[in-house]
């Protein structure tokens, strides 16, 4: 478990309540992101659960639109416990909420130029014609991230941790 949590650090120990936080806030903003996809699907016409029959594909079973949603969800958890391993540093909800939107526009290139071209050709090849909405979703999952250390207390409208003397102070 050690050597795990060192992985996915990039080398720094990761504690496991920002595992706890990267997990949560990745899930709250996953369903923001879904809610968000939903509802521009149905506004296009499409049904519903079309962007994740989408995902889906790569599971060629009857209920691949519902592993298209899990497997959103498991995407949407990691790349939270991502956020918060690697890029979240600061207590303060303006910098967490630019550091997420950044961090939800680098997803976005990902999963556009790598995640789908290679894995899912069939959601790709639809891309251009839901660009911005796509693009939109994306934001607001990074602006979303936010969501679970502000309301448990951990980020404030104060300054950033780094203006602080105790800078490499683990206790924080």
């Amino acid at each position: 478990m050690y050597l795990a949590r060192r992985i996915i650090a990039g080398g720094r120990y990761m504690r496991d309540r920002e595992l706890i936080v990267g997990l949560k806030a990745g899930l709250i903003s996953g369903l923001a992101m879904a809610v968000f996809l939903m509802l521009y699907s149905f506004s296009l016409g499409a049904p519903m659960m079309h962007p994740f029959n989408l995902i889906g594909t790569l599971f060629p079973t009857p209920y691949g639109s519902f592993f298209g949603l899990g497997f959103h969800f498991v995407l949407a958890a990691l790349y939270g416990i991502l956020f918060f391993a690697l890029i979240y540093k600061s207590n303060s909800v303006y910098l967490t909420l630019f550091e997420g939107l950044l961090f939800g526009i680098f997803m976005w290139a990902v999963d556009t130029y790598v995640i789908l071209p290679v894995f899912i050709p069939e959601m790709a090849y639809r891309l251009p014609f839901i660009a911005r909405g796509w693009f939109f979703a994306h934001i607001l999952y990074g602006a979303s991230l936010v969501s679970i250390p502000f309301l448990e207390g951990r980020a404030e409208w104060g300054k950033p941790r780094f203006f602080k003397d105790n800078f490499f102070d683990e206790s924080i």
